[in-house]
């Protein structure tokens, strides 16, 4: 998925703070009583868009983006549709400018934030900054039916049947493959539909030194494919807080991971994304890799001279025939803080509609509507190499259930990876590895409760 995420976690007092600071004067709809909005919106006015209003956002998922690029991808088209609307953005430029910071200041003004769903918890929840838009929901008889089933799902577990935030896009795990290595060893390319089995053959047969140089059948983003993984197996019991990684389900999905890693010659030097990026992209001697749609995008636009690559879907388990991995969904999330409640909600009304998830899908990122089929033809519209390639490889035949997603996955993850390489680089079984990985994340979570007094 996604950058590697901080992590910021604030006491009561700051909580306190902020909700004095911010909440001050705020009416039972959410608006600011004095504000120009408040006043006219109790006019009833025929189109709540034609109010000036000003939204300022910021980006949880790429906190230092530059205000160009958020531009770009959202902010462009958003002002666009809403003239009426200042939109601003909020950088993380460095010390003092994180949302942490922000709100130990008392001086949060954002009103709406883009989160990935596994880093909700930290960049949301945890701030006590979630707002049920489930009133204006109802109010603006907003169809939650023409969204991805699995992204609203997340979002009822994350507020006991309500509704945080309106989806934009979604990524999932897929192959992708470089065609010059298949051709190299007269390999037949990797089809959507394929077994994990079939997968294993090919990474073996492609696992192999050539003219000096080593080439290696297999790479992934190995804690993406363990979070999304198609086996809808959590990683932790919300109600107990303890590690989930020692059931069959998940130990399932581990151990497929590491065959690949057992292949002679295809042993991991280095099992984090960047080393197994690199392999796939820099140096082009991974045949394969699994990693997450929104990495095409990237090779698309940010490696101009790969052009010998292509994608097929998750190979699947051979009990479970079309299923592929869970969703990772992204948000547009409300502040409850905000000032223009609903100034803001008619963003996250238009972020579903077709006409934005077209610019999205233009970008090469994958539609958060439950059927995308009408604007497939948009994706990637401006990219010549994607017109010869399989776009149909980024929407799976049907995702995975989405599994609970827990507030500190990442030290569960963590212990997952120490747990991989104690079982490929010391010959660690993978029952002890995994044993004693579950036994350190269940500590370190308890200890991260303990600090927020739980």
């Amino acid at each position: 998925m996604t950058p590697k995420q901080g992590y910021w976690f604030a006491g009561l007092g700051l909580t306190v703070v902020l909700l004095a600071s911010c909440n001050n004067g705020r009416d039972p709809a959410g608006e600011g009583s004095g504000s120009a909005q408040a006043q006219a919106q109790a006019q009833a006015p025929a189109d709540i868009t034609a109010i000036p209003a000003e939204l300022t956002f910021y980006n949880s998922t790429a906190p230092s983006e530059s205000e160009e690029l958020f531009m770009a991808k959202y902010g462009n088209a958003i002002a666009k549709k809403f003239p009426n609307y200042k939109i601003k953005y909020h950088q993380n430029t460095g010390k003092g400018a994180s949302l942490a910071d922000l709100i130990a200041s008392g001086q949060l003004n954002i009103d709406i934030d883009i989160s990935a769903a596994d880093i909700t918890y930290n960049s949301l929840i945890q701030f006590g900054l979630q707002d049920d838009i489930s009133d204006l929901i109802k109010k603006y008889k907003f169809d939650l039916n023409r969204l991805e089933p699995n992204a609203v799902e997340v979002q009822r577990k994350f507020a006991n049947g309500g509704i945080y935030g309106i989806p934009f896009s979604v990524s999932t795990p897929i192959l992708f493959y470089n065609k010059q290595i298949f051709d190299l060893f007269a390999q037949p390319y990797p089809k959507d539909g394929m077994t994990w089995d079939d997968v294993y053959s090919l990474a073996k047969a492609l696992t192999r030194s050539q003219g000096g140089i080593q080439y290696r059948g297999f790479a992934s983003s190995f804690v993406h494919v363990l979070r999304f993984n198609q086996s809808s197996a959590p990683l932790v019991d919300l109600k107990t807080n303890k590690s989930l990684i020692t059931a069959d389900k998940f130990k399932r999905e581990f151990d497929n991971m590491l065959q690949m890693y057992r292949i002679p010659g295809n042993e991991v030097p280095d099992i984090s994304l960047s080393t197994q990026v690199s392999l796939f992209e820099k140096e082009r001697t991974a045949a394969m890799m699994v990693h997450i749609t929104r990495y095409a995008p990237a090779l698309w636009t940010k490696v101009q001279d790969f052009k010998d690559w292509d994608m097929a879907q998750m190979p699947q388990w051979k009990d479970m025939p079309g299923v592929g991995s869970q969703v990772s969904p992204y948000y547009f999330y409300q502040f409850k803080t905000s000032k223009s409640r609903e100034a803001a909600f008619q963003v996250l009304m238009f972020i579903a509609s077709d006409e934005f998830q077209q610019h999205i899908m233009r970008q090469g990122y994958m539609s958060s509507l439950k059927d995308p089929s009408h604007l497939m033809k948009y994706l990637a519209e401006g990219e010549p190499l994607a017109k010869t390639q399989n776009l149909k490889a980024l929407l799976p035949a049907k995702y995975a259930p989405s599994a609970d997603i827990y507030r500190y996955s990442n030290l569960v993850e963590k212990e997952l990876t120490g747990a991989a390489i104690e079982v490929l680089k010391n010959g660690t079984d993978t029952n002890t590895a995994l044993r004693t990985a579950s036994d350190r994340a269940d500590k370190a979570v308890a200890d991260e409760l303990a600090k927020q007094g739980k």
